[in-house]
């Protein structure tokens, strides 16, 4: 039921995004206001991404210039604890490339050079940055394996299929 409702709020906000002009969606208006909220939703109890990551954070941490954003929403957790971040950014004409560049080097340092509460370090891995056209994505979302005595594989495979959905929800945004 749950998936459901999803598919349906999110068909209901494609209906209003399409652009018939250019069918792969590269450069559709997408308000990303939409997406967060469909993401949100998808995820539910395990979206937990509930702080606004300020200007001086997304610059001088993440590395993102502010004058190559049109428009972004970051989201992280309240709790140190987690490390659940979600950053969508709609890039300025031709600054797409690079927007995904320094999400990327943000990702890699998460990955090899970020200290990590072993519980994290599943989803740490299974992280990505995905790209739209002039929309890109850095997902580090969803559930905790409770699975009892799960190998580290299985839990990045776990944090691997979590971004996955997240990946896929996005995707039906630009359809």
């Amino acid at each position: 039921m749950k998936k459901i409702g999803i598919i349906l709020i999110a068909l209901i906000m494609l209906v209003g995004c399409k652009n018939e002009s250019n069918p792969q969606g590269a450069n559709n208006k997408v308000a990303l206001s939409d997406v967060q909220q469909v993401v949100e939703a998808h995820l539910q109890d395990d979206y937990v991404a509930s702080m606004d990551i300020d200007q001086t954070q997304l610059e001088e941490v993440i590395g993102l210039n502010m004058a190559d954003i049109e428009d972004v929403i970051a989201k992280q957790p309240m709790m140190s604890t987690h490390v659940d971040t979600f950053i969508s950014v709609k890039a300025k004409t031709d600054k797409a490339n690079d927007v995904e560049k320094i999400l990327n080097e943000y990702r890699n340092f998460l990955v090899e050079s970020s200290m990590q509460y072993p519980g994290n370090i599943a989803k740490v891995n299974a992280s990505e940055v995905v790209r739209h056209g002039d929309y890109v994505f850095f997902i580090m979302l969803g559930g905790f394996d409770q699975r009892d005595g799960v190998s580290e594989e299985q839990q990045l495979e776990f944090a691997k299929n979590e971004v996955a959905e997240i990946k896929e929800v996005i995707g039906n945004f630009f359809k």
